[in-house]
């Protein structure tokens, strides 16, 4: 009798030993398991020159594509600002594409607005966070491709961070020059700047009374300085000819701060105005993305005047 609550007693307390160390093996297994993957940020700068093959004659279009993707849910979150010259033309069909930059792919999902969400398949999402996903923006009957942006992965930071692409804008005239001039030509440059590379985009969406940014006796810099006061010039921003006046610059890193700040401006100079015709100081733009609508290009047109952008 005493032999058998014995082994009983032994049996009971192996199976309290084993169930003890189940359950230490289940929490030390929930300590080390890897946090749930932070949601990845993603981003495209959409340009006609990414087009394949570029139509001849396209219109000029910049767009900025940002996003984050959840890995658990398979959710990509999405905002699409999209901008052309002198007026804002709606894309008919915004999409995602299967393919590497440089190549054609096939449509993968419709995107039904500039902002939303799409659930993408697991076989999309190695395709996407491989940078062989792209977004393109088509218009016309039939459609075809004006603007296409290969959709990049952003580093991975401990705290959610804005993209890296800032839309910049500037209102150009004499009265802002210091001293003011007596000219009477405007206009109104937009950009994009890349905080990652620090390149600025930047094109010429409207001007009046023949205010070039092609002419060669004509310079455009950007320098350093608050409203009111001059300061020195941080880069020259070229204009090769064309009928839409674009291009790019590199900014230097401790410059940057100031540009994003309002502590920059463009002075566009003649031999007329050796210290600066016109000038606008960069601000960062508070319309919805780059999107410059018709009624506002009316304005411009009827009235001579420009309006504040930022």
């Amino acid at each position: 009798m005493l032999q058998k609550l014995t082994s009983g007693f032994l049996l009971l307390l192996s199976l309290g030993i084993v169930s003890a160390c189940d359950q230490f093996d289940l929490d030390d297994l929930r300590k080390k398991a890897p946090p749930s993957p932070p949601e990845i940020s993603l981003s495209a700068t959409l340009t006609d020159n990414q087009v394949v093959p570029r139509r001849p004659n396209s219109s000029l279009s910049i767009g900025a594509f940002t996003a984050t993707y959840d890995q658990q849910t398979n959710l990509l979150t999405y905002v699409v600002d999209f901008s052309i010259f002198f007026t804002y033309i709606p894309e008919d069909e915004l999409h995602l594409h299967r393919g590497a930059p440089g190549t054609n792919g096939p449509i993968a999902y419709t995107l039904p607005s500039h902002n939303g969400t799409i659930t993408l398949t697991e076989a999309d999402e190695a395709l996407l966070l491989e940078g062989n996903m792209y977004v393109d923006a088509e218009v016309g009957n039939p459609l075809y491709t004006r603007s296409r942006g290969a959709i990049i992965r952003q580093p991975s930071t401990p705290v959610p961070v804005p993209g890296p692409q800032v839309a910049l804008t500037a209102r150009v005239d004499g009265s802002q020059v210091v001293p003011p001039t007596s000219s009477d030509r405007k206009g109104i440059i937009n950009a994009i700047y890349n905080k990652d590379t620090n390149v600025l985009a930047y094109w010429s969406i409207y001007t009046t009374n023949n205010l070039s940014f092609t002419s060669s006796s004509e310079a455009v810099h950007l320098h350093r300085g608050a409203p009111g006061t001059n300061g020195p010039i941080i880069a020259t921003l070229s204009f090769p000819g064309g009928y839409y006046p674009q291009g790019e610059a590199s900014i230097p890193e401790a410059d940057e701060g100031a540009l994003l700040s309002g502590g920059t401006y463009i002075d566009v100079h003649r031999a007329e105005f050796p210290n600066g015709e016109a000038r606008g100081q960069w601000c960062r733009s508070s319309k919805s993305g780059l999107r410059v609508p018709l009624a506002d290009i009316s304005v411009f047109v009827s009235h001579s005047s420009l309006p504040n952008l930022c």
